[in-house]
């Protein structure tokens, strides 16, 4: 298992509305399980274009620890099944330095475009692509989404009258 995985900032912003183009960009399949999910950490299992990895992540803002290690394909098989409906599925796609996540299943509407930067003073300004988005920084995470897909399947079914991202914010507030 190799390490990698540098400390990062980054900045995420929750889509509202995308330029199309955007899916002409090169994109990878993402799956992540997650194995543990505490208020700021979480021990991941994850697939990304068939290289398999186990990672430890925790954020506060926009700064991020992550510590990833690759492993064998059987291996992080196993540990997947520990993962239960703790799962994640996005499709990613780069585009000049961005990250653009289409989440899917239960999170199908939920669009996260991020930006990693080099500095905390550096000023993140949205590509023409990308009209209109909402700063999630602050609250947006990973095990966020996680913990409101889980509470989507199994509480209460989608309310689909609403944009899933205005449910996502509500969601948020109260947790």
């Amino acid at each position: 298992m190799a390490l990698r995985g540098p400390n990062r900032l980054r900045y995420r912003f929750l889509v509202k509305a995308l330029d199309l183009d955007v899916f002409r960009a090169p994109c990878q399949r993402n799956v992540q399980g997650f194995l543990y999910i505490g208020e700021r950490t979480s021990l991941q299992v994850g697939n990304e274009q068939d290289d398999d990895r186990l990672a430890w992540k925790s954020s506060i803002g926009f700064l991020h620890f992550d510590r990833e290690w690759d492993m064998p394909w059987a291996f992080a098989r196993l540990l997947a099944l520990f993962c239960h409906k703790r799962v994640l599925r996005k499709m990613r796609y780069i585009r000049e330095g961005w990250f653009v996540d289409v989440y899917q299943g239960m999170l199908t509407g939920i669009v996260i475009a991020e930006r990693e930067i080099l500095s905390a003073n550096e000023c993140v300004r949205l590509p023409d692509w990308l009209p209109d988005a909402e700063n999630a920084t602050d609250w947006l995470t990973d095990r966020l989404l996680v913990r409101f897909q889980a509470t989507r399947s199994i509480v209460a079914p989608p309310d689909f009258s609403r944009p899933i991202r205005d449910e996502l914010r509500e969601y948020a507030k109260s947790h």
